[in-house]
């Protein structure tokens, strides 16, 4: 809940004394110090917080994130849990091993991913995703997860946890079967999908009802919503309506008043609660179309802030103050309404070809991008090649290229720098004028994280919830009512004012880790069925994408609504086509696992064949969960530079994967910790950061120091731990340089065999060594290298380990350090350590605990009580306090103090009390090691925390404190003077015993005080210290060391290709010995750089780039999906990534265009791979194959050939890289799976990938298309056919030649006729333009063959009627060679065997 900013009255506070004798005299004028005060004040008490925040905090808080996390889980298996303890009242992370894996390893309930980065957990029993905090069962060993059902289950069967009992014997044995067995039955997670399919129905009936019933009013509030004119715009006559929770007074600002914050005051509704509105009527002054404005709100709690309204149509970045904000435009609805063209085709979602657009990297020379060149650029040539919908990216508004994709400022602005509103509804009139149709990613699962964005009621509460892990986006909370009605009238909005024709929502998958996902995608999935029953588009369907984690799966997500579905019509996995980047590149010898001279046909047919086929999907009420696959070989993902997950590795020291004590005394913390033990170690913050860049989405590889003699290579909670032997030597300094030698080798060994890390991030001086050879061998070998960080943790001045620390410095790329210390150089960045501060605060309190713990130690209950965490050494500075307690106990007798922690000290400083007579005030209580709850105990119970360190460059035990809300009283050194801020969260003292005296006493002064300040110190530790902020932190020193800072977020991870060492333009992240990078773009690596494709110039490889990238694109379209996705520029062959300006390159144009002259050019071989892509989309439209599921006839590994049969076509690949297939024979007979039967006496040629027209090269303008072509069968009745290496054949019944012969663009004779086409549209108007691209409706062909199962195996030859693709091996093998030139058609079978340089040959 939202905290006052104002601390109560309190006496103003004096200069901090430095002295014992100021102290003392400090000391004696406690004249206003309150009497000892009960338990629940001085003893621990928490301040309550004002009735309207608690309201708020109930509504948004994380308290509905933990609910919703434990029931999504637990509601599958049919439970009604909410609770966040187990039977014994222990908080999960404190639970005993209980249940045990498949290997009978023990396993440990905890809380993996904590509820602020809303983290998931696949179970490996039930594949159900838990969402945390729910309770998760995790074995390190074998990185094995169950959720709590399963564990219970797995319990019958050896270990049992009390609190949950398996539902049944039989119950419990099926499910653990399956455990044990990954790929067995799926039964019961059908049963489990269908329970949940009903409670989601069930929830989006209530969801429907508490809407009204009515979704297209509901979201019709579009029009009523926001600043709205009466009348026209220029009367000045407006009305405003807004809903604004937990505001006491809300001001329009704007040029109209001068951005006077109190001059426009807003009147809250009478009869709807918290609705703010305008009087209607009313006249605002000054108010014209163009006018800026925003809404100024003074909250019931906290400081008064600026908001953008959240139903304003067009929003402006602009700079006021010096800082980076944006405005709100006037700009009144309805826009002007044009006629709708109405040419738009009606076709199903089969076979759908989407062109993915992002109209702000569009434009020629001299001119802006946006809208209006878009539409002359873009939109003629998706239509000339095929498309038939186009898909819009970064149309909302947002403030820079980084949020541009997925993070906007608003749900209704069109992006300004695009252009117009109007502007964007001429680019639709135009797409449908053309026949495609307009589809628009819509960012639904989160919000730009700015301040002055949207509103704080749109989003989910909580002081560190309500945020994505890896960019700090705003998450939206679905389960308001206020939410929903913006969401769902952002989509008819887009609807009836532009006429969209689809939508694309990004992230589904992350969706679910927020509130009531589910009934928000039913709902809009319900709105926009009844939208396109109401004919508010012009094609009369509305698409909807959903875009998920190819990981994971959604039940019921393409499922129809009113049987507990989603309602998607499509689903797009993001990053799916690993296999197919895989082939492309090995088949050009640039793979990832060709570094060490592996063959070219090392990959995987199988896995190719797997990746592209449609799935299934769920089976779910009423049928299978219908929907259909998108499929794209590179989309906006690949073909954008962005901040993608990274590959990482981290140097330490030691680390601590299994939660040992690496706090030197002070207790946990580590890496499988989830509570908030303190990070007071490198070995403890080196783990904890390790899982919270996995939790981030990142890769991440520990290297550090083995234990014993023996190296070990392990898996721990998805961070990979490699523990690396060094020598032992008596000079410790040696020691060091040899295990920085010995773990810079492993990880470069390590590359070398598994390709490179993106970032080497060392930590501590100990690892300064490590960086420089890192450093070294990179510049050895020539090779750009990987991003080198490296954490400064502070040695002393002089030092031989501040020698060492500062070579480290000098060899990394970017610094890091833990506090800001005097002198640090610039450009250093401080990032704190961090703490899990909810999973605190989620465990049991009992209020009575805190005076049990103070009479367990003696101590009166109502006394005050100081608190020490730490060891018992000179560093820590527990002599100061000893030494100080005089001085406070002369201003409070009954003060206690109780040091927890060890060390050497201990006997020194019990004497020492005693020798000063306050022994009976000073409670030694020892470590507390595996006393967690204790030690949480005893942090709530007391008053504040005294720190009086020499040395302290974490800070944790103050962290610990702020997480209990207790004020500190903290030395200046190190960390705690860089982020204590005195007199808000506690006080900085000086490491004298006087000063410290002084602090406790100002504590002692004003309870209330000391409250107050804890309660902003708990909502601080929450936001600003929690791992998840952490890890943002270190990521973005990683993207700044990579030079992508300001690049939009994906979280897609690049494909990898080989890049030989000393290659010219290698990417950053390549490695430095054998190296692999970064891939750019598919074609970028299959290609030589561009004099390589001139039509005269390309050599052998460019040719067998070429044809790769065909054969390739052809599978894609062919074999792959239901529906095709192709980014721009991907369809003819651009070679880099394109790149917005920015920060991190300068903000530079060079790569923010896509070059379509380029493809234009007709010197180059670009325009041959642009018309095959135009030639396969219309060849596709025109027979329908993807209407139909492809069957894979003949598939063999060792030479790459693939045949199958869709729709009514016969596909053949040869997909080696060197063999010519002399023989792929349709033949008499049955192999025992499928038969053939019915095989035409001739085959039409639909596509030859050897087609000298989409070569590109010069002299081949009049080929004949391959469309003329017909093959005939010899006279036994077999069609033979020879495939040239990298190289297929689409063949189709005769009847087809009668659907090709119709469009114009598949006879076209040449490229170069390809080109032309484009300005002589231009020449023309616009129907005749349309005209000119218009595919004809296709036609019903004839199947080329009829599939069915025999009854019984037939002989392979002698069966008459029956015939089955046979594949005869060659007799050897065929050099490399590039392929050009026509088929040539021959009845003859005794022709001459083929040569490797002949064309492809049909008998």
């Amino acid at each position: 809940p939202a905290l006052p900013r104002e601390p109560p009255p309190a006496a103003a506070e004096p200069p901090r004394p430095a002295t014992a004798e100021a102290a003392q005299a400090a000391a004696s004028v406690p004249a206003h110090a309150p009497a000892p005060v009960a338990a629940g004040a001085a003893g621990g008490g928490e301040a309550a917080p004002p009735a309207a925040a608690a309201k708020r905090g109930a509504r948004v808080s994380k308290a509905a994130a933990l609910v919703f996390a434990q029931t999504q889980a637990q509601r599958a298996h049919g439970q009604d849990k909410s609770n966040k303890t187990n039977g014994s009242g222990r908080g999960a992370a404190e639970a005993e091993v209980r249940a045990k894996c498949p290997q009978g390893h023990g396993m440990k309930l905890g809380t993996p991913g904590l509820d602020t980065d809303f983290a998931t957990v696949a179970c490996d029993g039930c594949r159900r995703t838990v969402c945390t905090p729910a309770p998760v069962h995790r074995c390190a060993v074998c990185n094995f997860d169950l959720c709590e059902v399963c564990a219970a289950d797995a319990g019958a069967q050896g270990g049992r946890l009390p609190e949950a009992a398996p539902r049944t014997a039989e119950g419990a044995a099926a499910r653990w079967a399956r455990v044990r067995a990954p790929m067995g039955t799926q039964e019961m997670q059908q049963q489990d999908d269908e329970q949940l399919m009903r409670d989601r129905l069930a929830r989006f009936a209530a969801a429907k009802a508490t809407l009204g019933g009515d979704l297209l009013a509901f979201a019709g509030s579009y029009k009523s919503f926001g600043l709205q004119p009466l009348g026209t715009s220029d009367g000045g006559t407006w009305t405003f309506r807004e809903h604004i929770p937990d505001a006491k007074a809300v001001f329009i600002i704007g040029d109209f008043n001068g951005w006077d914050r109190e001059a426009t005051p807003l009147r809250r509704s009478a009869d709807i609660r918290d609705l703010w509105v305008w009087e209607p009527g009313s006249a605002l002054a000054g108010v014209r179309k163009g006018s800026r404005y925003k809404l100024h709100v003074h909250p019931k709690d906290g400081a008064p802030r600026d908001v953008l309204p959240a139903w304003a149509p067009v929003l402006a970045p602009t700079t006021r103050g010096g800082e980076s904000t944006v405005d709100a435009v006037v700009w009144p609805l309805p826009l002007p309404r044009a006629s709708a063209a109405g040419q738009v085709g009606t076709s199903s979602e089969a076979g759908e070809l989407i062109y993915e657009c992002h109209p702000g990297l569009v434009a020629r020379a001299g001119r802006r991008p946006g809208f209006k060149e878009a539409s002359r650029v873009v939109l003629p040539r998706a239509a000339r090649n095929g498309y038939t919908a186009v898909l819009l990216l970064g149309v909302q508004e947002c403030l820079g290229p980084s949020a541009g994709l997925s993070e906007p400022h608003g749900l209704f602005s069109i992006a300004s720098a695009l252009g117009t509103p109007e502007d964007f509804r001429a680019f639709i009139q135009r797409a449908h004028s053309l026949g495609l149709k307009v589809f628009l990613s819509i960012a639904h699962d989160r919000a730009a994280p700015r301040a002055g964005g949207l509103g704080d009621p749109l989003f989910l509460g909580g002081a560190a919830g309500g945020r994505d892990v890896a960019t700090d986006a705003r998450l939206f909370d679905y389960s308001d009512k206020e939410v929903l009605r913006c969401l769902l009238a952002s989509l008819r909005f887009f609807c009836d004012e532009f006429g969209v024709d689809g939508f694309r929502f990004q992230g589904v998958s992350s969706m679910f880790a927020g509130v009531a996902a589910d009934q928000y995608l039913m709902l809009a999935s319900a709105l926009l069925k009844e939208l396109e029953l109401a004919a508010v588009t012009s094609s009369g369907r509305i698409c909807t994408i959903a875009s998920v984690d190819g990981e994971h799966s959604i039940p019921g997500l393409c499922a129809p609504t009113d049987v507990g579905g989603l309602g998607f019509a499509m689903r797009q996995p993001v990053h799916s086509s690993s296999a197919t980047l895989a082939a492309a590149l090995a088949l050009v010898g640039k793979g990832e696992g060709t570094l060490e001279g592996g063959s070219k046909n090392d990959w995987s047919l199988e896995e190719l064949v797997r990746e592209m086929s449609p799935s299934g999907g769920h089976v779910g009420i009423g049928g299978s969960d219908r929907g259909r696959n998108v499929f794209c070989v590179e989309g906006s993902e690949h073909g954008l530079i962005s901040r993608r997950p990274l590959r990482v590795a981290l140097l330490a020291w030691e680390a601590s994967p299994d939660g040992e004590d690496c706090s030197g005394g002070v207790g946990g913390g580590g890496a499988s910790s989830s509570t908030s033990s303190p990070t007071a170690s490198p070995a403890a913050h080196v783990a904890e950061l390790a899982r919270a860049l996995r939790d981030a989405g990142h890769k991440v590889h520990i290297f550090t120091r083995a234990a014993g003699a023996e190296q070990r290579h392990r898996e721990v909670l998805g961070v990979t731990y490699h523990e690396v032997v060094s020598p032992m030597h008596s000079d410790f300094l040696r020691q060091v340089e040899d295990f920085c030698t010995a773990i810079a080798d492993a990880m470069l060994a390590w590359e070398a065999r598994h390709g490179a890390f993106d970032v080497a991030h060392a930590h501590g001086w100990l690892l300064g060594s490590a960086i420089e050879r890192l450093r070294e061998a990179a510049t050895r070998d020539g090779a750009a290298t990987r991003a080198l960080v490296f954490t400064a943790l502070g040695c002393e001045d002089g030092s031989q380990p501040a020698a060492i620390e500062e070579r480290g410095r000098a060899a990394a790329d970017r610094v890091v350090s833990l506090f800001s210390a005097p002198g640090e150089p610039s450009g250093t960045s401080i990032i704190h350590t961090g703490i899990h501060a909810d999973a605190d605060l989620a465990k049991e309190w009992k209020p009575e605990w805190s005076g049990e713990a103070k009479k367990e130690l003696g101590i009166d209950p109502l006394a005050p009580m100081f608190l020490f965490l730490g060891r018992l050494a000179s560093q820590r500075g527990p002599d100061l306090l000893i030494e100080a307690v005089p001085f406070i106990l002369e201003a409070r007798g009954d003060a206690r103090f109780v040091l927890v922690g060890e060390g050497h000290m201990k006997a020194e400083l019990e004497g020492r009390a005693r020798e000063l007579g306050v022994a009976h005030a000073v409670v030694f209580a020892g470590a507390l090691r595996g006393e967690a709850k204790k030690r949480r105990i005893l942090l709530r119970s007391c008053d504040a925390l005294i720190a009086p360190s020499r040395s302290d460059p974490f800070g944790s035990a103050i962290l610990e404190a702020w997480v209990a809300g207790k004020p500190v009283v903290a030395t200046a050194c190190d960390a705690p003077g860089g982020f204590l801020r005195a007199g808000e969260e506690g006080f900085l003292v000086e490491p004298d015993a006087g000063s410290v005296a002084w602090g406790v006493c100002k504590i002692l002064e004003n309870f209330q005080h000391a409250q107050w300040m804890g309660s902003r110190a708990r909502q601080r530790a929450l936001v600003e210290f929690n791992w998840a902020q952490v890890a943002r932190a270190t990521q973005q020193v990683y993207y700044e060391a990579l030079g992508l800072d300001g690049a939009p977020f994906s979280r897609c991870p690049a494909p990898r290709c080989r890049t030989p060492p000393g290659d010219v333009g290698a990417p950053a992240a390549a490695s430095a010995s054998a190296a692999t990078a970064t891939l750019p773009t598919l074609a970028g690596a299959l290609l030589d750089p561009l004099e390589g494709m001139t039509a005269r110039g390309g050599d052998e490889a460019v040719g067998r780039g070429i044809a790769a990238l065909r054969v390739v694109r052809l599978l894609a379209t062919t074999l792959a999906g239901d529906a095709s996705l192709t980014w721009m520029g991907e369809e003819f062959g651009h070679l880099s990534a394109l790149d917005f300006p920015r920060r991190g390159n300068g903000f530079s144009e060079a790569a923010a265009r896509v070059p379509f002259d380029v493809a234009d050019a007709k010197g180059l071989r670009f325009r041959g791979l642009e018309l095959f892509e135009a030639c396969a989309n219309r060849a596709q439209r025109a027979l329908g194959w993807r209407a139909a599921r492809a069957i894979v006839v003949e598939q063999d590994e060792a030479s790459k050939v693939l045949v199958f049969v869709r729709g009514p076509c016969l596909f053949a690949f040869n997909l080696h890289s060197s063999r010519v297939q002399e023989r792929l024979a349709l033949a008499a007979g049955l192999d025992g799976v499928g038969a053939l039967d019915g095989l035409p006496g001739e085959l039409v040629v639909v596509l030859d990938t050897t087609d000298a027209r989409f070569d590109g090269a010069a002299g081949t303008g009049e080929e004949s298309p391959a469309a003329r072509r017909l093959i005939r069968l010899g006279s036994s009745g077999v069609l033979e056919l020879t495939l040239p290496p990298l190289s297929a054949l689409v063949l189709a019944h005769p009847d087809a030649a009668e659907a090709l012969r119709e469009d114009p663009v598949l006879w076209l004779p040449s490229a170069d006729a390809f080109v032309d086409l484009l300005a002589q549209a231009a020449a023309v108007g616009e129907q005749e333009a349309a005209a000119m691209f218009a595919v004809p409706a296709p036609i019903k062909v004839q199947q080329v063959v009829r599939l069915h199962t025999p009854s019984a195996p037939v002989a392979e030859s002698g069966t008459a009627g029956k015939q089955v693709v046979r594949l005869q091996a060659p007799a050897s093998p065929v050099a490399e060679s590039g392929t050009a030139g026509a088929h040539a058609g021959q009845d003859d079978e005794s022709a001459s065997e083929p040569r490797p340089d002949q064309p492809c040959r049909m008998t």
